[in-house]
């Protein structure tokens, strides 16, 4: 959806997952082939233009996890030949063999400079720091997914047992008491978007002031992505 106008982009093959640029103007997709095997590809929203960076092999088979990118690479995630999931980035405009970046992990995110990447391994959250190679465990309950990181990396919001959390300087606190399925930011800086795939809520990043954002019966709504987000409105007077 873009200016009120629902597009509909056609794709070669069935799209699993995507990312937008931060200008909100390319988006990797993983996607999945008649037969089964899998391609990353970027598309241009302007034109509806696309070009294939690299298909699947039994050593890098992408995954549906949600790609992203940061400065010039394209992350994802894929499994190796054992099966062991991890996370790759490559050169979209420089198409080659895929880097691994982190191995057994799922569910990758990273913050805007790259510093930190949060992850699932085991059904928990860990941050690694890129710089000094140090990776936490957040979370010991074996039921989590969904890691993401706010737009400055202060706070990393997650889901435990259907339920959000965030991680932030205070440590780890509770944002929503409803059942989550699914977490992301929201239009504009300074706001989240979550909710069980029928009913989407926007709230504060805190949690605060949540109020129903979109509510469809016979969709399922997951991985809300807006890209660039809107500036935050100014205060009221």
């Amino acid at each position: 959806v873009r200016d009120g106008e629902l597009t509909e982009f056609e794709l070669p093959n069935t799209p699993l997952s995507g990312g937008l640029t931060p200008d909100g103007r390319l988006v990797g997709i993983i996607g999945e082939n008649p037969d089964g095997s899998r391609i990353i590809s970027v598309l241009n929203i302007e034109n509806g233009f696309w070009i294939p960076v690299f298909t699947g092999t039994p050593d890098i088979n992408p995954t549906d996890d949600n790609p992203f990118f940061i400065a010039e690479y394209l992350y994802f995630g894929a499994t190796n030949g054992n099966g062991t999931r991890g996370l790759y980035r490559v050169n979209p405009i420089a198409p080659s063999t895929p880097e691994l970046v982190l191995d057994d992990a799922s569910e990758s995110n990273m913050t805007p400079d790259g510093i930190l990447i949060g992850f699932v391994r085991g059904g928990n959250i860990y941050v690694k720091n890129t710089s000094s190679q140090f990776t936490a465990q957040i979370t010991n309950t074996g039921d989590c997914s969904s890691p993401i990181f706010d737009a400055v990396g202060f706070n990393l919001y997650y889901i435990c047992g259907g339920k959000l959390f965030v991680y932030g300087l205070d440590g780890v606190r509770p944002i929503a008491d409803i059942f989550v399925s699914y977490v992301g930011l929201g239009p504009v800086d300074g706001t989240l978007i979550f909710g069980d795939g029928q009913v989407t809520y926007m709230s504060d990043l805190n949690g605060k002031n949540s109020r129903t954002f979109m509510k469809l019966s016979n969709l399922y709504i997951a991985n809300i992505r807006w890209q660039p987000p809107l500036p935050m409105p100014a205060p009221r007077t």
